[in-house]
């Protein structure tokens, strides 16, 4: 995810249909890319997502600080993305939000991250269309469809995954 001239927070959805290797994908970035950032976080959203929950998850993941996660506990909604978003201003973040499935489940999410002028990223894993498109919204930000792979390289992919390589094919 390239920085550009601009230094705002950037979003990146991925779009697919089930079992593409969105969330594989979303995972790779993640590991390879987390050191840039002060804080980072890798959440799961589902169908019926609990926005508290998912708040609670992002925030014990970013802080380090023990009082703040119990403080978190007894706290409802509106005080937890206040908290996160408290928590999150002055840092450069990465958040991954993986299978997003509505607008609500990604607008109650998303109203928890800052808009903040230190690079901070958020890619959000979705398989409907509408979702990812709505997850983007500035010029910069960008949808990346994820389509099958062709028959070779699925067979190439199948060998290796079975027979660590494959040339070693019974």
């Amino acid at each position: 995810m390239d920085d550009g001239n601009k230094h705002c927070c950037k979003v990146l959805s991925i779009v697919g249909f089930r079992g593409l290797g969105k969330t594989t994908l979303a995972n790779e970035v993640y590991r390879k890319i987390r050191g840039h950032f002060h804080c980072h976080a890798f959440v799961s959203v589902s169908q019926k997502p609990d926005t508290k929950e998912i708040i609670k998850d992002v925030i014990c993941q970013v802080s380090n600080n023990e009082e703040f996660k119990k403080d978190i506990e007894i706290s409802d909604e509106k005080k937890s993305i206040s908290k996160l978003r408290e928590l999150l201003q002055e840092k450069r973040y990465l958040v991954i939000i993986d299978d997003i499935w509505s607008l609500v489940a990604w607008n109650a999410i998303n109203c928890a991250f800052p808009e903040n002028s230190i690079s901070s990223r958020i890619v959000a894993t979705t398989r409907i269309s509408e979702v990812a498109s709505s997850c983007r919204p500035g010029p910069d930000d960008q949808i990346f469809k994820m389509e099958p792979l062709s028959d070779p390289h699925s067979e190439r992919l199948f060998f290796r995954r079975i027979f660590v390589s494959e040339n070693c094919c019974p």
